[in-house]
């Protein structure tokens, strides 16, 4: 055999392993509705949505359905959580989505709660409407071996919300097989 020239693929079986780990991993986009968000202080909204099986969550975004906005109060806030129970935060601590009075999340602005299977810095969403919030903070495992329920949940802090809706809760998923979540 001769010298491989620039460009030739000197080793051939390292392309078709790249092709089998493009096979066995993948995405999962799942979407929940929070349905109306309580504007009513210390009361909560929850929701859920479905983690596969042999999956790591990857991003999670909140969409506002319509403005939703802190009342007059500097501390007023509207906060976030996730878990694996109902009211729970073992995946991620609660948080304040806006962090102040008369903040607003506009209507169909992304805001990133976890980015690339990690915690967001405090106002890191700056640009996409929400001028003040809290740092997100990873509590638990993001990897499930088992499918399982994943819970969040809205709670106004301090004073009612001066505006509500709806928001979507988008996750995004890793999946892979269990031979790569144990190589």
């Amino acid at each position: 055999m001769g010298i491989p020239q620039y460009g030739m693929n000197k080793h051939g079986d390292h392309i078709e392993e790249c092709k089998d780990l493009q096979r066995q991993l993948g995405l999962t986009v799942v979407k929940a509705s929070s349905g109306a968000i309580t504007a009513t202080a210390a009361a909560t909204t929850q929701g859920t949505f479905a983690q596969p099986a042999n999956s790591w969550l990857k991003d999670l975004i909140i969409v506002p359905q319509s403005t939703l906005t802190t009342g007059n109060n500097g501390s007023d806030e509207l906060d976030f959580c996730l878990g694996t129970a109902a009211g729970g935060a073992q995946l991620m601590t609660q948080k304040a989505i806006l962090d102040g009075a008369d903040l607003s999340l506009a209507a169909n602005i992304p805001l990133y709660v976890l980015s690339n299977g990690q915690s967001v810095a405090a106002n890191a969403s700056l640009g996409s409407g929400a001028a003040t919030s809290e740092a997100s903070v990873v509590a638990g495992s993001l990897y499930s071996a088992a499918g399982r329920t994943v819970h969040f949940e809205f709670t106004p802090i301090n004073q009612d919300l001066a505006a509500t809706g709806a928001a979507t809760v988008i996750a995004v998923f890793v999946q892979c097989d269990s031979s790569i979540h144990n190589s």
